[in-house]
């Protein structure tokens, strides 16, 4: 992470723009920029001093790798008669739209859920009990469910 402070000055010495720049280099190039308009004088100091302690706990936000998160995938036949996918475990339910018979359910923590793939008529929603999240896989791939006439 770089900490860049660039100050641009008018004609007659004042301070027209302070930036202020954060760099993030482990996560791709993201910046924050600050932009201030004002005259030099005793509160740029404490405006400059406030700024980089923003800056400095914005930086440490976002200096820390996202926890790896899981998914739940896999695929429904008949492909047309999915609507949505459904993993419920005893703390969490999240979702995920089916498309062309594919479905991927992300950030996902680890744990045992049943994932419920919701249907159009004349088919019934289908569940799958018992699928195990582990937290050392990134993606647990539970294979084809087929769907069955309500």
């Amino acid at each position: 992470m770089w900490l860049l402070k660039t100050t641009k000055y008018g004609p007659d010495g004042t301070v027209l723009v302070i930036l202020y720049t954060l760099i993030f280099p482990c996560h791709g190039v993201r910046s924050l920029s600050i932009f201030l308009n004002f005259k030099i004088g005793a509160i740029m100091k404490k405006i400059s001093v406030a700024l980089a302690a923003l800056t400095i706990s914005t930086a440490a936000l976002f200096s820390f790798d996202a926890i790896q998160e899981n998914a739940i995938k896999g695929t429904v036949s008949p492909a047309d008669k999915a609507i949505r996918a459904w993993a419920v475990s005893a703390t969490d339910t999240l979702n995920a739209e089916v498309q062309n018979g594919s479905f991927e359910i992300t950030d996902v923590k680890a744990g045992t859920y049943s994932v419920i793939i919701e249907a159009e008529a004349p088919y019934a929603s289908t569940r799958k009990k018992d699928v195990v999240v582990s937290p050392d896989s990134t993606v647990t791939n539970i294979g084809e469910i087929k769907l069955q006439p309500k």
